[in-house]
């Protein structure tokens, strides 16, 4: 969705026109609501399960609650600054937070099934990697987002761009997760007659690794849309020039191109709603279920782990 920059008939600019049609009060309100009682019924599980790896996952629950709420504020005016970057930081940043408590729990379950040696990349060095990953990634899209309120051409385009590189990064890096979830799972399958020690764990475990295709899938989605939107905005500079004539509507000076951010059903359809099936998935078949039932078996490795630790 390119900003409107309005031009005044001297040719400077006089004000910013953030949206091309008026956010949906109802729309936005549902979503907060929807994920603020996510975040809310996360964080209850998160203390009988000991699963303190979903404090992100909480974060950016509230991000994406928060994130909400400032379309509810941008309802009010498509012209304020503070709304409109609160939530397209937050909207746009939030999914990071939950992405790191995913590549967490990859990691987690490799160890908690003892399918250490299926790893393309060590359990430990997958989440600081992944994590790492996660950084970049919210760092590109938080300076993209917040740049664009500056109302400079030059920057905005910039914003865009970097916005562009942080999800195609973010893209690439889950469907690489992808495949290491699916390589363990298959790996581990093919030797779960001899798993020893861990049989009590033998059941019910592919679900969980079920659990991880779906929320990784519904990533790859989400940043798939999203990053077509971005090429969109990148590919038209991201801004559109107007003036406003004496009865308030904006005459544009200049060919506004459509794009997928200019249909608000598509920010519902391939953002919202999907991160919230990210965050239901994780309820109902919460990671940390056969994680606490790995404790008792290999509670000294799995703590390890959690800890930073390394025990003989």
């Amino acid at each position: 969705m390119d900003i409107t920059l309005i031009e005044s008939s001297q040719g400077n600019i006089t004000g910013v026109v953030y949206f091309t049609y008026t956010p949906s009060l109802s729309a936005a309100y549902g979503f907060m609501g929807m994920f603020a009682v996510m975040t809310i019924a996360h964080f209850m599980y998160m203390f009988p399960l000991r699963s303190w790896y979903f404090v992100s996952f909480i974060l950016g629950g509230i991000c994406e609650t928060f994130g909400y709420y400032g379309r509810t504020e941008c309802n009010k005016d498509i012209t304020k600054t503070g709304p409109w970057m609160l939530q397209n930081i937050l909207i746009l940043g939030a999914p990071t937070f939950l992405a790191a408590t995913v590549y967490m729990t990859l990691a987690r379950l490799t160890v908690a099934l003892g399918a250490e040696e299926h790893a393309m990349i060590s359990p430990r060095w997958l989440t600081k990697l992944y994590v790492l990953i996660d950084i970049i990634c919210f760092l590109s899209q938080f300076a993209g987002a917040a740049v664009q309120a500056s109302g400079n051409q030059q920057v905005i385009a910039i914003g865009n761009k970097v916005i562009l590189g942080g999800l195609v990064f973010q893209l690439v890096a889950f469907a690489f997760f992808l495949l290491m979830a699916w390589r363990i799972s298959v790996g581990f399958a093919k030797r779960q007659e001899n798993f020893g020690d861990g049989r009590h764990l033998q059941s019910g475990w592919r679900k969980y690794f079920w659990a991880l295709y779906t929320v990784s899938v519904l990533f790859i989605v989400r940043n798939l849309v999203r990053a077509v939107e971005y090429a969109q905005q990148a590919s038209s500079g991201g801004f559109s020039f107007a003036t406003r004539t004496a009865d308030g509507t904006l005459h544009y000076l200049t060919k506004h191109t459509a794009t997928l951010g200019d249909n608000e059903i598509y920010l519902y359809i391939f953002d919202a709603t999907m991160m919230f099936l990210v965050a239901l998935t994780f309820l109902l078949v919460h990671p940390a279920r056969l994680i606490k039932r790995a404790r008792t078996a290999k509670g000294e490795k799995l703590l390890s782990m959690e800890t930073g630790v390394t025990t003989g």
